[in-house]
């Protein structure tokens, strides 16, 4: 437990370091936690994704679903986001790779590359994480595309039988 003292100076030291003041900083510090975009809150990473390509890829989506009422969008963008994370966790597996090749002696014949990028043990630890990842992300895409699907089978008149009903 610490003492009256201890505490008065965490609270002194604590007046000391208050963060980024500058615009500049706080717009550079807001992204301090994020390593990844994995789990990204921000669906377009600021640097190497356009936000004009996401808006052009989930209308593509829109324009294929052809969404009808807020449900209906909300899984539409769903189902694209779970894609565009996909898409960015397999270009970050291409990048492991591209990494791990390039750290090899350059003396390395070109048929011992892949497997000895493939034995560097960080290499097995990223790609575990990422294969995981993807798989989550193909699960969120295709119960999405089943979501949909069944949001579509209900009857508009809650009285009325719905398509998945039993005829038994």
């Amino acid at each position: 437990m610490p003492t009256e003292r201890q505490i008065a100076a965490n609270r002194r030291n604590a007046q000391k370091s208050t963060g980024p003041r500058s615009a500049q900083g706080k717009a550079r510090s807001r992204l301090n936690a994020l390593k990844n975009g994995l789990r990204s809150k921000t669906v377009v990473l600021e640097g190497p994704e356009d936000p004009t390509e996401f808006r052009r890829f989930r209308q593509g989506f829109r324009d294929d679903f052809h969404p009808v009422g807020p449900a209906e969008i909300d899984l539409v963008d769903q189902i694209a986001l779970a894609a565009w994370r996909r898409n960015r966790a397999i270009a970050l597996e291409t990048s492991v790779w591209n990494q791990r090749i390039a750290e090899l002696p350059p003396d390395t014949p070109p048929d011992e590359k892949l497997p000895r990028a493939f034995a560097h043990p960080a290499t097995m630890r990223t790609l575990d994480a990422l294969s995981l990842h993807q798989t989550r992300l193909n699960q969120i895409f295709f119960r999405g595309i089943q979501e949909l699907h069944r949001l579509r089978c209900l009857p508009a008149n809650p009285n009325e039988p719905s398509v998945l009903s039993s005829s038994f």
